[in-house]
């Protein structure tokens, strides 16, 4: 079994505002967004599945064009090679499952 503590994960700025704690297993990779209120995700997409759950905070994500407002424990389904972006109307925290790895991101 491996035992991973959150905590103990480094933190990595992604981007201005975005920080986040990243990983990985054989199949899949998770990441534990810090987003600070006020900032936007640009639009972007990758040949991953993605499984976003909004743990804290309200923030609007759009996928394929379509515009929800997240509340805390909402889960969206993201398709592979869908375009997505979001904003954060308050500080949000937010856990991302990526299937397959995110190679990308090693």
């Amino acid at each position: 079994m491996n035992l991973v503590n959150i905590d103990n994960i480094e933190r990595k700025e992604f981007m201005a505002g975005i920080v986040g704690r990243v990983v990985h297993s054989d199949n899949m990779t998770v990441i534990y967004w810090e987003i600070k209120k006020g900032t936007e995700l640009p639009t972007h997409s990758h040949h991953n599945e993605q499984l976003t759950q909004l743990t804290s905070g309200k923030f609007d994500l759009t996928v394929d064009g379509k515009t929800q407002s997240l509340k805390t424990n909402n889960i969206v389904l993201i398709p592979g090679n869908t375009e997505h972006s979001g904003f954060a109307h308050s500080d949000v925290t937010i856990t991302d499952v990526f299937y397959p790895l995110r190679d990308d991101l090693l």
